[in-house]
């Protein structure tokens, strides 16, 4: 059975195989000792951290957005469209 690490790493050499202008290119994958690393593209904006704070919503949110059917009505994401997501 494929360990944890060999999965990681199997799958990191797996996307830096993708291009496509909406994709995250991966230039190195490895492992440092006991530290496995993905070296990707630097992309301009704010951290993950930042953003989840800024989408972040309670369980009542996410229970009228149950109540709407998932029709998205209940709650909206932010203004726009997502960064880097298309």
């Amino acid at each position: 059975m494929e360990s944890e690490a060999e999965l990681f790493l199997r799958e990191a050499r797996a996307a830096a195989q993708l291009a496509h202008p909406h994709i995250v290119s991966i230039h190195e994958v490895g492992r440092d000792e006991q530290t496995l690393l993905i070296v990707s593209e630097h992309i301009d904006g704010v951290d993950l951290k930042e953003q989840l704070q800024e989408w972040w919503f309670t369980s009542r949110d996410a229970g009228r957005v149950d109540q709407d059917g998932g029709r998205g009505g209940a709650l909206r994401e932010p203004a726009g469209p997502l960064p880097g997501v298309f």
